[in-house]
């Protein structure tokens, strides 16, 4: 791949990507920091269509969200309710992060709570939680489905 291969791309699908995306400061910064990224590394990647570009470019910026977020917590968040000279805040009682915590009440295992947290509230990749935990792959899913499955029957009875 090339930098004009790539500059074509960008060209012609990243005003479709911010209009999805990006709807903050923020992420108008993680979108042009995932870019630059692209950009470093444009020789170890190919691509060859419109959805295989938009995956690579998704897959760096959410990389770059979730760093935002571990960096600045739960309150600096994605759409600003009230903005404050320049900061996007959320309300904290209105946010899906609220939700998730209230869904991990529902989980008795203290280990799959504490990895769902990891994943679901913080942020954390499945390699991630790996390394941190020393389990493998399919243990990590394991545990991640035991935790969506106790929710789920939690939420239905």
């Amino acid at each position: 791949m090339t930098h004009e291969e790539l500059e074509n791309y960008i060209t012609r699908l990243l005003p479709n990507l911010r209009k999805k995306h990006v709807y903050t400061a923020n992420d108008d910064e993680d979108c042009q920091l995932s870019l630059l990224d692209l950009l470093r590394k444009v020789d170890q990647h190919i691509f060859t269509n419109d959805k295989e570009f938009t995956s690579l470019f998704l897959s760096y910026y959410n990389c770059r969200r979730v760093q935002r977020r571990r960096r600045y917590g739960v309150l600096y968040q994605d759409r600003p309710v009230i903005g404050l000279d320049g900061w996007d805040i959320i309300d904290p009682w209105n946010t899906a992060q609220i939700q998730a915590l209230e869904y991990l009440e529902l989980i008795r295992d203290k280990y799959v709570k504490q990895l769902m947290f990891q994943r679901y509230i913080l942020g954390y990749t499945i390699e991630e939680l790996m390394t941190e935990h020393s389990i493998s792959r399919p243990t990590v899913h394991r545990y991640i489905k035991r935790g969506i499955d106790r929710i789920k029957l939690g939420l239905s009875s």
